[in-house]
């Protein structure tokens, strides 16, 4: 079985969110002081510390938890190729 790889693997930019001011689309929850809202124009987000805000070549944003962006993806500036 061969392996592959992408030949052009889509890049993203990405911010870790811990607490208010580390992202300034991120707004303080109502409910949480520990959480937070990230308002975009076809949905809002709920940000929890630890999660990831990712945006998109769009320039849309979202929201993607710590466990989940971690088991899917790698910084790109630690990728090296195995030929």
């Amino acid at each position: 079985m061969a392996r592959y790889v992408k030949r052009h693997p889509d890049t993203f930019e990405a911010t870790q969110w811990f607490k208010h001011g580390d992202h300034p689309k991120v707004i303080e929850s109502r409910f949480d002081d520990t959480c937070g809202w990230l308002e975009e124009s076809l949905s809002n987000h709920f940000v929890r510390p630890g999660d990831y805000i990712i945006k998109h070549d769009n320039g849309e944003y979202s929201v993607q938890s710590q466990e989940e962006f971690e088991s899917e993806y790698i910084r790109a500036d630690s990728m090296k190729a195995s030929f």
